[in-house]
């Protein structure tokens, strides 16, 4: 999976090169930062809270924020920034902290684990002042004893197994990081025990495995607890540069070979297919909502890597293109398009992986668009075993299936061999799957939908009423899409996946690949009447325009180009509840189409032509 010169689609070849400087992305989140800051209480333990605008509360991780927030005030000499860091270290170190030293993650929660970002960001916020122009002297000392406090939780906290991959990942380089700046060897030898323990949550194909418990148990097909969107923004850079601060050759090696392995999820436009993950209900195009951020690990890996560096550059990308009209990053391409205000969670984490590349000297990335992703090699086709899932990239278009059983709660992800995403080459996707049904199965940590269009987006299978989501094959079961080990998936242009809907009711899908186009060809068992709900994504400027279906299909205008569906033995219609649904997971609207037969079968081909 390393890069090749060759250039794959009309759609690439258009890419011009993009640069992304990061001290102004930087700025940009830092003054949305300031922007929501609680003042003029006249109580530490008050100002200095960052008040969230989408979840109207305050988030008990703010701590990470503090060496963003250094950075940018040393390197643009804005008192304004400093301030704010001292105020929220007060405030933190007030209502966050624990006599144990350790950091919760909320004022209502006793979760503790949590302390490892933020010694992590403690750490580097001090070693970003270490000459001591930043901060008074007495503030220094108690953030250093704050510190010291952090490695004495990290050290003698009792129940790291209890927690998911990432925490346990990320200990790893959280005790580098202390052991560093005190000197402590034993710190480093503790923190090289724990990396040589973390490559215990390794594939055999090199995907991190753990956010879920247990750890170690399948699920009827096999399956892991993988989320690559706490995999690509957590735990993988965690590893990489644990690997290299207290690791061997040997180490750096196998986090290399994490990265790569990874790097097969990454779509043209930055974003990260996590259309199946295990927590799923956290992913945001970009990552995961809470996580740090991938670009900085790629980068510092490039030179073992050509594809490396540009992944790096394609990440900040989409977090520049994510960036609302507030300086917060929102969780999904089109947030400001129907008012959905932005997480402050989202941008005080992700400024620390900003902050860190400006530490390492880099000012700017920009893209080599003659450098192909590993996801878009020609011919490209991968079978993940441990989530049971294909991805598929023909010359226009990517797209993922999956079949994926390991359930973290059941309306997490879908599992019954849908499409979880189609994207054209150059262009929003056309598909993408979401949550069975959103639910707030980490109710500080996820918005809430303000508008009542807010739906599920996977396509599936319903008999019956259309609307009856847990009838459909969002909770199917299928067999292996392959039961061979490796798949036969070279050359492969059609797969065939059985499946079962939640009443025992049999059905088979058939998808067809050309290189411009997806078929679909279902069948079911029975006399029920059937419809394939397919929510397909639009742009909200245009979404109301009454591109009506006829018999054989539909025609969907966007501003990057047209969606032509065409069916066969199907009524086509648009659901009428609404005109259009949404979806926070991912952050895209669509409009629903029911594709209708009563005759046990039905077929539909979609097709995107960019630019008409």
């Amino acid at each position: 999976m390393t890069s090749s010169p060759k250039r794959t689609s009309k759609a690439q070849d258009a890419r011009e090169p993009r640069s992304v400087y990061i001290e102004p992305l930087l700025k940009r989140w830092c003054d949305g930062l300031l922007r929501y800051e609680v003042t003029g209480m006249g109580q530490p333990h008050m100002d200095g809270n960052l008040l969230c605008p989408s979840c109207v509360r305050i988030h008990g991780r703010a701590i990470d924020a503090v060496f963003p927030l250094l950075v940018l005030s040393k390197r643009s000499g804005d008192s304004r920034y400093v301030d704010l860091a001292r105020r929220i270290f007060n405030m933190t170190e007030l209502v966050y902290e624990r006599e144990d030293g350790s950091n919760v993650n909320d004022v209502d929660t006793n979760w503790r684990a949590i302390t490892v970002f933020a010694a992590i960001a403690l750490a580097d916020a001090l070693n970003a002042d270490k000459d001591g122009n930043l901060l008074p002297e007495i503030d220094r000392k108690r953030w250093v004893k704050r510190l010291e406090r952090m490695g004495d939780f990290l050290r003698n906290y009792p129940y790291w197994e209890e927690a998911n991959a990432n925490y346990q990942i990320t200990k790893s380089l959280a005790l580098a990081k202390v052991g560093l700046f005190f000197g402590r060897r034993d710190d480093l030898d503790r923190a090289r025990a724990t990396l040589a323990a973390a490559w215990r949550f390794l594939t055999p194909d090199n995907l991190i495995f753990g956010e879920g418990r247990p750890f170690d148990r399948r699920s009827p097909k096999g399956c892991l607890p993988i989320d690559i969107g706490y995999n690509v923004e957590e735990s993988a850079p965690a590893l990489a540069e644990a690997a290299l601060l207290v690791g061997d050759a040997a180490d750096q090696e196998r986090a290399a070979g994490v990265l790569r392995s990874h790097a097969r999820f990454l779509l043209d436009d930055g974003g990260w297919d996590n259309s199946f993950g295990s927590r799923a209900f956290k992913w945001s195009w970009w990552g995961s909502r809470t996580a740090d951020g991938a670009a900085l690990a790629y980068l510092l890996y490039s030179d073992r890597d050509p594809s490396f560096a540009e992944i790096a550059c394609r990440c900040l990308a989409i977090l520049e293109d994510c960036t609302g009209s507030d300086g917060l990053l929102m969780g999904g391409r089109r947030y400001d398009d129907w008012g959905e205000p932005s997480c402050i969670h989202h941008t005080f984490t992700h400024a620390k992986i900003l902050a860190a590349l400006l530490e390492h000297g880099t000012e700017v990335l920009t893209s080599n668009p003659s450098l192909t992703l590993p996801r878009y090699e020609p011919g490209f086709r991968s079978y993940v075993y441990a989530v049971d899932s294909l991805l598929v990239t023909e010359e226009e278009w990517t797209a993922t299936i999956s079949g994926y059983d390991w359930i973290f709660l059941p309306e997490g992800h879908p599992s019954g061999g849908d499409l979880t995403l189609l994207k054209p080459l150059g262009a929003d996707p056309l598909l993408v799957a979401t949550m069975n049904k959103y639910v707030f199965q980490e109710p500080h940590n996820m918005q809430q939908a303000r508008l009542d269009c807010h739906r599920p987006l996977t396509p599936r299978l319903v008999l019956g009423d259309p609307g009856d989501d847990e009838a459909s094959s969002l909770y199917g079961t299928t067999a292996p899409l392959f039961r061979e080990a490796p798949a036969p998936t070279e050359g492969l242009k059609a797969l065939d996946i059985d499946g079962t809907l939640p009443d025992g009711t049999a059905y088979r899908y058939r998808y067809t690949f050309e290189p411009d186009k997806i078929r679909m060809d279902i069948r079911w068992d029975g006399a029920a009447t059937g419809t394939y709900v397919l929510p397909l994504i639009v742009d909200p400027a245009i979404v109301r325009d009454k591109q009506e279906p006829d018999a054989d299909g539909v025609r969907l205008r966007r501003r990057d180009g047209e969606i032509i569906l065409k069916t066969s033995g199907a009524k086509v219609s648009w659901a009428t509840d609404h005109d259009y649904i949404y979806n926070l997971v991912g952050g895209f609207m669509a409009r629903e189409l029911h594709l209708t037969s009563e005759t046990g079968q039905l077929s539909w081909t979609l097709e995107f032509r960019a630019g008409v």
